[in-house]
């Protein structure tokens, strides 16, 4: 069988890399109606129009013989999935923090303090280093990009199984995160411990504030109108920020030169997630056990028995076998 036909095989796994995102989107719709909440209309049609245009492209483009439109295909359909999951994973945070479930900030602190984590200490220590401060804040940040980039590389370098595994890890990984916060709704360290930023000048965590405000306005259950291209995720545990840090690596690690690249850059946000985040240290420990959990089950449920994560795609006279939800192949995972 041609080369090209490994390609349609894994192409076609593209349905139980969607499920969660179509799942999830049933329960949205499903609980919108008795929440205190509304979607704004022009942010919901700007991303079904930008995420429609990908779809289309993606599905235009794998269609395609040449390998570099296959390879664009396989990238705008993760960039669709992306936008589609977060768009409705966010706006399900809202509507979980409204549940109004117990704060649990004392028992995650207690946690750390048992574990010996100082976080007045690691503040100080962070704020009378500037340049630390800056390292870590330019870290914490690094989220933003890979959502993008993770996608191109490995679309790009020919890693379509490594990109399927990546997308579905990443969204098992944003609605363990959405659920898990509906029962263990924190404020954060800096508000628990009675902390003002301002004291900490060289701190700046902006989105730790607009977590606080964002969280405090769910809970209170006063009708509001989500602007889905500008909301923050309002989670506290487990850290989606360090989940998305082992996703972020695992993803890329098999890349050459990006590997390195992204061992560095996703250290940064972990270790940073708790200074900037507001995060306790037992919300980190939980993003990563989540992150780790999705990508087995991701791995798991698009396997390829025998064939190897460092390698590019393969050979067009190799032959796929269909095993499971997984293609038998030689490509890498």
């Amino acid at each position: 069988m041609a080369g090209i036909d490994r390609f349609a095989l894994v192409w076609r796994n593209r349905w139980l890399v969607w499920l969660p995102t179509c799942l999830t989107g049933i329960v949205l719709a499903a609980a919108l109606p008795s929440s205190a909440f509304s979607l704004g209309l022009w942010s919901v049609l700007v991303t079904l129009a930008v995420s429609g245009i990908a779809i289309l492209s993606a599905s235009f483009l794998a269609s395609k013989e040449r390998l570099i439109f296959r390879k664009l295909g396989f990238m705008f359909d993760a960039v669709a999935q992306g936008i589609m999951i977060t768009a409705i994973i966010v706006p399900l945070t809202y509507i979980a923090a409204s549940y109004d479930f117990p704060l649990q900030d004392r028992i995650f602190y207690s946690a750390d303090r048992f574990v010996g984590f100082d976080h007045r200490a690691v503040f100080d220590l962070v704020n009378s280093h500037v340049g630390l401060a800056n390292l870590l804040c330019l870290g914490y940040g690094m989220i933003a990009w890979p959502g993008l980039g993770v996608p191109i590389i490995l679309s790009l370098s020919g890693r379509f199984v490594r990109l399927q595994q990546y997308m579905l890890a990443f969204s098992l990984s944003l609605i363990a995160t959405a659920i898990a916060s509906i029962f263990f709704p924190a404020m954060g360290t800096y508000q628990y411990l009675g902390l003002s930023l301002e004291h900490y000048p060289n701190i700046y965590a902006p989105s730790y504030q607009a977590h606080i405000n964002d969280l405090t306005f769910a809970r209170s259950g006063t009708h509001r109108t989500l602007d889905l291209l500008n909301l923050r995720g309002i989670i506290m545990f487990p850290s989606f920020h360090a989940a998305s840090a082992i996703l972020y690596f695992w993803a890329l690690c098999p890349v050459r030169f990006f590997g390195p690249l992204a061992l560095v850059c996703n250290t940064l946000m972990l270790i940073s997630t708790p200074i900037f985040g507001g995060h306790y240290f037992v919300d980190v420990v939980a993003g990563v056990a989540v992150a780790a959990a999705s990508i087995a089950v991701a791995k798991r449920l698009l396997a390829i028995p025998g064939s190897s994560e460092e390698k590019a795609p393969v050979a067009e006279d190799s032959r796929p076998r269909a095993t499971g939800y997984g293609v038998a192949a030689q490509a890498d995972g």
